[in-house]
């Protein structure tokens, strides 16, 4: 199984062949422990030159730690932007049982150097017994290397069992798999942690028809972020944006305000 980075513009896409982007939450490779994780690497001070294998190696650990973290605050203390995170995994605790993760195996595949960025960005995957291969992206920031918890999680602000109960008109953004149908005017999406899969249409007019169109043709799954709008079906929604291609956010171009997270909260989270 290979794991592929697609980059445009600013937007990064993540995908595995033949399983795109199971999350570490599905398995049975997945325990809970209470044991002690050991402090993750530091870089070196600046100008400090570090051989590829000493960079593999310092991220490899970077990852075994965030992923054997034995609680939340272990894990908060290797994610990106832990600040603003720490009330987003909060909200997505009390929706989602935390656990301690054991891969077999951490691999890096690449550093994403076509992105023009101050923080240099590492693809890594996480193998399990089971054979699944988790991508994880790494930032290595202020003397350390961080992971992207909210691509690995798929965190999204509403479980989709939420939101099919709020009246129709409301709408939400998703981190989500889109798979067109051949015309590309409806959709079927499905969901980190959940077993249910949607189907989604979008207008032929809609200003992102062949941007979402484009985007998704000739894939088996394409992870996105959707805003979704709910009709009066309840197997059916409306498209109502294509935030962006792939999982990762670069910045903050989506505003958690949508998770109730307060804004003030955001701010300083470096």
């Amino acid at each position: 199984m290979t794991v592929s980075p697609i980059i445009g513009g600013t937007l990064l896409v993540l995908s595995a062949v033949g399983s795109v982007w199971q999350l570490s939450h599905h398995g049975t490779s997945s325990t809970t422990t209470t044991a002690a994780v050991m402090a993750p690497p530091e870089i070196p001070p600046h100008g400090t030159a570090q051989s590829p294998a000493e960079i593999s190696e310092a991220i490899r650990a970077t990852v075994r730690h965030y992923l054997q973290a034995p609680t939340l605050e272990d894990r908060l203390a290797v994610a990106r932007r832990p600040k603003a995170v720490r009330f987003l995994m909060l909200d997505y605790h009390q929706r989602h049982p935390y656990q301690s993760l054991r891969p077999s195996g951490v691999k890096v595949v690449a550093k994403l150097d076509a992105i023009t960025r101050t923080h240099p960005l590492y693809l890594a995957a996480a193998t399990y017994p089971d054979t699944r291969t988790i991508p994880l992206v790494i930032e290595a920031r202020n003397g350390k290397y961080r992971v992207d918890w909210e691509s690995h999680v798929g965190y999204s602000p509403m479980d989709l069992g939420a939101f099919m109960e709020t009246p129709p008109g409301s709408t939400m953004w998703f981190r989500l798999f889109a798979t067109p149908d051949p015309e590309a005017t409806q959709y079927q999406l499905t969901f980190p942690n959940e077993t249910t899969s949607l189907a989604a249409r979008i207008d032929r007019f809609h200003p992102q028809f062949q941007t979402l169109a484009r985007h998704t043709k000739g894939a088996i799954r394409t992870p996105m972020i959707l805003t979704l709008r709910r009709t009066l079906s309840a197997q059916l929604v409306d498209i109502a944006a294509l935030k962006q291609v792939g999982w990762f956010i670069e910045d903050r171009e989506i505003s958690y305000a949508d998770a109730w997270v307060p804004e003030a909260r955001l701010d300083g989270d470096f």
